[in-house]
């Protein structure tokens, strides 16, 4: 993630993390199957994000983000539907956009903009990403609070920037860059949901 914050002026680095040495602590180098550590920590990322920022390293938060990591996999519902579940107070049920092709200029719209080009002023969301429509692989997180962005992928860290032509940057080239985007990485869809949220 320390690229992006080069490429794009204004874009902030506050933290850098990697999931793969959270399962390694905790299931071992050997396990294959696992999904949705991603979604268990964006959703307390949602929730509390400067504690998650602060603790996101520390043994404890891995434990109780691996106990939601395994609610979630027992639960067999969408991710999107068990946090509203799991954080009815602070998320609310979602709202879904959902099966978009993933190009920057689509997962920036589907971002910043409720619906009919209106731009939210508040919003708490998961992105999901994947590499066939339908099939989500990834979750990442997202907050607007006037006009400041947050950005939280468990691969690589948290970011953080100010107004909508510093956060187009930010996409574009994290959706886009030929070293590291998500394109490149083998995502072609996503979804979007969108918790607790307030239009302009």
């Amino acid at each position: 993630m320390k690229k992006i914050e080069q490429e794009v002026k204004g874009v902030y680095i506050t933290k850098e993390c990697c999931q793969d040495l959270v399962k390694q602590r905790f299931s071992g180098p050997l396990i294959t199957k696992y999904y949705g550590y991603c979604l268990a920590a964006t959703g307390r990322w949602l929730v509390n994000p400067k504690d998650t920022e602060n603790e996101i390293a520390g043994q404890k938060f891995q434990a109780e983000t691996m106990n939601l990591q395994s609610r979630y996999e027992a639960s067999r519902i969408d991710g999107d539907t068990f946090l509203g579940k799991e954080y009815p107070r602070e998320l609310g049920l979602p709202v879904r956009k959902a099966n978009y092709q993933l190009t920057s200029e689509n997962l920036y719209n589907q971002i910043i903009y409720l619906k009919d080009n209106i731009p939210l002023t508040q919003g708490y969301m998961m992105l999901c990403i994947g590499e066939k429509p339908n099939k989500f692989t990834h979750a990442l997180g997202v907050i607007i609070n006037d006009g400041n962005y947050y950005f939280f992928d468990a691969n690589e860290g948290f970011c953080s920037m100010k107004g909508t032509e510093t956060f187009w940057g930010f996409i574009y080239h994290y959706v886009t860059n030929l070293d590291y985007g998500l394109l490149k990485q083998g995502y072609t869809h996503f979804l979007v949901a969108l918790y607790n949220h307030q239009p302009s």
